[in-house]
């Protein structure tokens, strides 16, 4: 997904950084951030949008207003 990518970036952090910061095993955050894992958790969701200090619908493209 394109606005994950654009996230972690403005962080200027790596795949690598962004999974152990999220604890994920490197492989699950790059299918997420690539589009490949259609389902998420909520909880992981949630935790993903906390950490870039977004809504759910912002990082999932859903939305064009961060909060």
């Amino acid at each position: 997904m394109n606005r994950l990518r654009e996230l972690r970036l403005e962080r200027q952090l790596t795949q690598t950084q962004t999974a152990q910061l999220l604890g994920l095993p490197l492989n699950a955050y790059q299918r997420i951030e690539w589009g490949q894992r259609k389902r998420i958790p909520i909880s992981l969701l949630c935790r993903m949008a906390d950490f870039y200090e977004v809504s759910i619908d912002y990082m999932m493209g859903r939305w064009e207003e961060r909060t």
